[in-house]
């Protein structure tokens, strides 16, 4: 085995890296709050009243196995932060949340908002009034809000929307506002608020519907379908169903019609109001359901007592080491910084906590989902009044994110605050003006003079901070009379060095990997080690190392099959730590269901019906599992489940999977179900299957904890539209893994 020993310095060195911008007051600088429970926070300001608190709860017995990461934004709604309505313009419709806040120019912060017809129509299920207008009423229970008063108090309420339609004379009730359901019997209304998606979505189960089009009081058309397009701004369509559609078919072109509808919450007219689902906190009591152990990205809102402090918080989930946490959780963090009342919004994938740092222009994201930005129908955007774009301050801050970005593998690192005696720590500052706004003639990087306390300072636009012996240490940028310090927690050792992830795998020699060094304090504390401090040694022609900006060494491979180590060092103040990486590359197809035990499967079903059986395979001479199912019932997603007798744990890296089906034709779509070795869920989907006999069907895994366990296969679909039934067979389940060592 050839070698390669050295530091990484000089590679980074010739890296032309812009400062990252961020920034923070004197008076604002990060500081680290000690709390029960081993937890680490630290805050920064977004705009005057408005701060950003992250909290790291460690899980694991050493503190590192597991962690609930925290980003709780509190905004002071007397102190000059105001808050808007954010959504793409119309009800059905949705967009990623940056794109939500575009319009509005003065925004510092914003979360998405409500739970929505996701699979169809994309309307949010709540109440939502924007500016005082109602824009959409709340669909069957899903009535608790966060409202806002026009004086910008903020509350947690029971919307109730109330509305007639005034026919020859006699009024009806007026059931809904721009929603996609519409009760039996019922009258929905639609405006030009609801967008282009077709309202026959809110008649679905309905034998008769009538649509009338009313502008300016009077009756312009009668339909027996409803329609679908923009609606003009002077327009309302009536949409009855069943009895109603009765009632609107007697009404003819030309009559007069009465529409008027309004909205409460708790007696309170909003001026802003928003939709969510449980209630987390009611004067300060936890209300939340005890029996949901589920563990997501969460996304809830919050209220002081006099409604004059807002929190708006999110929870990390389905990303590594931070698998998510449950609503009791969320409630608990949301009692602790203050609130108590607080709601439900939208979790999963569409959580998404946007923020400014100090002296940027936009908000950016903060919070980890596991995936890339979904599009949702509704946020909440924080607004600040623009600063004078002169220097005030400073913001400093590690150049290391602890915090992958956005749909991204990279390993979660350490708290970056924190640096071991004799290693270095990447710097970074920017100046901010004074409501931590950006400025608009910002001094050279390297025009900052830089000191330290407990250690030392090198570099201009390159800034590294070498630490001294244990403890406190601050660091100051400053910039003419204006300044602004990070405080850096200085450890012994590190006594240990870990590598994440702990071995690499790699299917040959295209894509990389990335990869995250931490030490382990004595103690037990832990901190990231940065590639200027590591010495490598490796195999050239098995892989290539690279360091990378962002803390993490980049691995690819260089040939197509093989198996080897990474061999790292760092010498600290505790003498020389080592670890070695594994390194394989290369795959193997092995089976991992034969479908033998075809008798033993179970089946389950979300509305609709399902059953499993045993039949014979392609050849004739084996079995096969033979899964039933029936989605005539139900308008939401349906879905047919076929369970092993028990999981079906793999015992190395996965990078696929074939299933051979034979399809039915119906347009079912299969995916696979697998749950990480961090116990996050990951689903697999595969194609519709519009084809009849046998085909082999592949699937991709994506970046995941491994092993995986399979859990289910199963079919399902998400058109309400479509209603039908039959049965998929399944034979010869395979997985492409990493060679063996």
């Amino acid at each position: 085995m050839s070698s390669r020993s050295g530091t990484a310095r000089a590679f980074l060195a010739a890296l032309a890296v812009p400062l990252f911008l961020v920034l923070l007051s004197p008076a604002a600088v990060a500081g680290v709050l000690d709390v029960p429970a081993a937890e680490t926070s630290r805050s920064q300001p977004v705009a005057p009243g408005v701060v950003l608190t992250s909290t790291e709860v460690p899980e694991g017995s050493d503190g590192a196995a597991t962690r609930q990461h925290f980003g709780v934004l509190s905004a002071d709604l007397g102190g000059g932060a105001a808050v808007g309505y954010a959504d793409p313009g119309a009800v059905s419709a949705a967009a990623p949340l940056p794109q939500l806040i575009r319009p509005h120019d003065s925004a510092v912060a914003a979360v998405n908002g409500d739970y929505f017809d996701i699979t169809a129509s994309s309307a949010p299920l709540g109440a939502a009034v924007r500016d005082g207008r109602v824009v959409k009423s709340p669909t069957g229970t899903h009535e608790n809000a966060a409202v806002f008063t026009a004086d910008g108090t903020g509350s947690i309420g029971r919307a109730r929307f109330t509305g007639t339609v005034t026919l020859a004379g006699a009024a009806v009730p007026l059931d809904r506002l721009n929603s996609h359901e519409i009760p039996d019997d019922g009258i929905g209304a639609f405006t030009s608020d609801w967008g282009t998606h077709p309202r026959e979505r809110a008649t679905l189960g309905a034998d008769r519907v009538t649509e009338l089009e009313v502008r300016g009081g009077t009756v312009r058309d009668v339909r027996e379908k409803p329609g679908d397009g923009a609606i003009a701004p002077d327009t309302t369509v009536l949409v009855g169903v069943d009895a109603a559609a009765d009632r609107l078919e007697e009404v003819g072109v030309g009559d007069a019609v009465a529409v008027g509808y309004g909205l409460t919450a708790d007696g309170v007219r909003p001026h802003t109001a928003i939709g969510g689902r449980h209630v987390l906190l009611r004067g300060g009591r936890v209300t939340a359901p005890a029996g949901d152990t589920s563990r997501h990205p969460r996304t809830a809102i919050g209220f002081s007592a006099d409604g004059r402090r807002m929190f708006l918080a999110t929870a990390d989930g389905r990303t590594a080491g931070t698998p998510g946490v449950t609503l009791r959780d969320m409630a608990g963090r949301l009692l602790r910084a203050g609130a108590t009342d607080a709601l439900e919004l939208d979790g999963g994938g569409s959580s998404t906590l946007l923020a400014r740092e100090p002296g940027a222009a936009a908000p950016t994201v903060w919070n980890r989902t596991g995936g890339l930005f979904r599009a949702v129908p509704n946020g909440l955007v924080v607004l600040a009044p623009p600063g004078s774009g002169r220097v005030r301050g400073v913001w400093v801050r590690p150049r290391i994110e602890s915090r992958p970005p956005p749909g991204s593998a990279v390993p979660r690192q350490a708290d970056p605050h924190r640096v071991f005696s004799g290693l270095r720590r990447a710097l970074t500052a920017a100046t901010h003006d004074e409501n931590h706004g950006p400025v608009r003639h910002p001094p050279r990087p390297e025009s900052l003079r830089w000191s330290a306390s407990g250690g030392a300072v090198s570099g201009g636009r390159d800034v590294r901070y070498t630490a001294g012996a244990p403890g406190a240490a601050t660091v100051t940028a400053r910039w003419g009379p204006v300044h602004g310090a990070v405080e850096l927690e200085v450890l012994p050792g590190p006594a240990r060095l870990a590598a994440a992830p702990a071995s690499l795998a790699f299917p040959d020699a295209s894509g990389a990997a990335r990869m995250a060094l931490t030490g382990v304090a004595p103690d037990g504390s832990r901190a990231p080690v940065e590639p200027d401090d590591v010495v490598l040694d490796f195999d050239p022609e098995l892989v290539d190392v690279a360091p990378r900006p962002d803390g993490t060494l980049r691995v690819a491979p260089r040939t197509d099959r093989g198996a080897g180590g990474i061999a790292v060092s760092v010498s600290g103040s505790h003498g020389t730590v080592r670890t070695t990486v594994p390194v394989r590359i290369g795959t193997v197809t092995e089976q991992v269901a034969g479908f033998d035990d075809a008798e033993r499967w179970t089946a389950s079903a979300v509305r609709g019906e399902a059953s499993v059986r045993a039949v014979p395979d392609r050849s004739g001479e084996g079995r096969a599992l033979a899964l039933a199912y029936d989605f005539t019932s139900g308008q939401g997603t349906r879905a047919a489940y076929a369970h092993p007798p028990s999981p079906i744990r793999l015992d190395r890296e996965a990078f696929g999977f074939g299933l051979r089906v034979r399809g039915d034709g119906r347009g079912a779509r299969i995916t696979l179900s697998l749950v990480d070795a961090e116990g996050r869920g990951h689903t697999l989907r595969g194609p519709e299957v519009d084809w009849t006999g046998w085909r082999r069907v592949e699937f991709d895994v994506p970046p995941a904890a491994h092993p995986l366990t399979l859990t289910r296969i199963y079919a399902y679909e998400t058109s309400p539209e479509r209603a039908y039934g039959g049965e998929l067979v399944f034979d010869d389940l395979t997985a492409v893994l990493a060679v063996e060592e």
